[in-house]
């Protein structure tokens, strides 16, 4: 088979935006190490209106040991398609630790939900920190 054919399909694939395809929100930011607040801008990347969005979260401390969030973080907000926004919860208990998120649900004005599935490859709505 011809290299360049394969190297040109193997491009196209990498650059495929499978979340954008998959998941109606794209995390472009997490920030969870200032002000004991976490800071996540998220995209909506469907073409509807979004109402509100619901994370779970996995927190990483200094030794990589993984905490479980009490409970989800959601964000109301309406959000129309392509626009940006950036929502903050208090972050008290894990303040500067690594974040580890996942897209859990999306209420989109019309009433329509989307939520995690097995069909939803897990990698294509997780989204971690750099931190």
């Amino acid at each position: 088979m011809n290299i360049k054919a394969i190297a040109l399909a193997f491009t196209l694939l990498v650059l495929t935006p499978f979340a954008t395809a998959q998941c109606p929100v794209q995390v472009t930011k997490i920030r969870n190490y200032e002000l004991n607040t976490m800071f996540v801008e998220y995209e909506n990347t469907s073409d509807k209106d979004i109402h509100a969005v619901k994370f779970s979260a996995v927190f990483l401390d200094a030794v990589g040991d993984p905490h479980s969030a009490v409970y989800d973080y959601t964000s109301e907000r309406k959000l129309k398609p392509g626009k940006k926004y950036t929502a903050q919860w208090e972050m008290d208990l894990y303040a500067g630790y690594r974040s580890h998120l996942r897209l859990k649900k999306v209420m989109f004005e019309d009433g329509s939900t989307w939520q995690t599935s097995q069909d939803t490859t897990p990698q294509t709505c997780e989204w971690h920190s750099e931190r």
